[in-house]
């Protein structure tokens, strides 16, 4: 009776949020997507300015990012880093001058590890076909593969969440950066994805998934990093 009471009333707090999100005002962003006609350019910002509501949060950018360009985007807490990701991704306002994409699809992994109850495997494919080429690399250069071994014979089928095991933050957050790669975007949105994770996994897993001659070479990918 207990656990149905709190589960209540976990399900109102949802509904209740769901509901100020429905009430919320459409963006109207300047924000022009088009094509992939232009052979060079997957990014061009200029004087851009975008605001969270009234006043601009980012303003005077002007910016040209290429097809197959690695952009770090660097600075303290606050300074904007993910409003930046927030703008393209079109989660803010665009409040004047133009902001033009060239990609026709887009991968995001985020600072705070988002997972769901469920497998391993689910949480890295999220309804997608499995290649299973692409699947093993994806788990090898995120440095899941050790974790995996370490599971035993149910590896990536082990139950994780409410009524599974629990995952420590580092290991959250390469599964959910696995995600973002199996994905196979045009672009890449990389917010410090890899903040808890320790400094030798995280120079393996730039050196294999992000960087110069990585599983993402040839892509564009902007990384914030503190």
């Amino acid at each position: 009776m207990l656990q149905a009471t709190e589960k209540f009333s976990e399900v109102r707090v949802s509904a209740r949020r769901i509901d100020q999100f429905l009430q919320l005002d459409m963006l109207l962003n300047k924000q022009e997507k088009v094509k992939n006609n232009n052979e060079d350019d997957a990014i061009i910002m200029e004087d851009a300015a975008f605001s969270w509501k009234d006043n601009p949060s980012l303003f005077s950018l002007n910016l040209k990012i290429r097809r197959d360009d690695l952009i770090g985007v660097n600075g303290a807490i606050g300074a904007g880093k993910s409003t930046l990701l927030a703008a393209i991704l079109s989660e803010i306002n665009l409040i004047s001058e133009q902001l033009r994409l060239y990609v026709n699809s887009i991968s995001y992994a985020s600072q705070s590890a988002w997972t769901f109850a469920g497998t391993i495997r689910a949480n890295i494919l999220l309804g997608k076909p499995r290649d299973e080429e692409r699947y093993k690399h994806v788990i090898k250069t995120c440095c899941l593969d050790i974790d995996l071994q370490n599971f035993g014979e149910v590896g990536d089928r082990l139950i994780f969440g409410d009524k599974g095991v629990n995952l420590s933050g580092g290991q959250k957050a390469r599964i959910s950066l696995a995600r973002a790669l199996y994905a196979d975007a045009d672009l890449y949105l990389l917010d410090d994805p890899l903040a808890v994770v320790d400094s030798k996994v995280t120079k393996s897993i730039f050196d294999q998934c992000i960087g110069f001659r990585s599983l993402l070479c040839g892509k564009t990918r902007i990384l914030v990093t503190h």
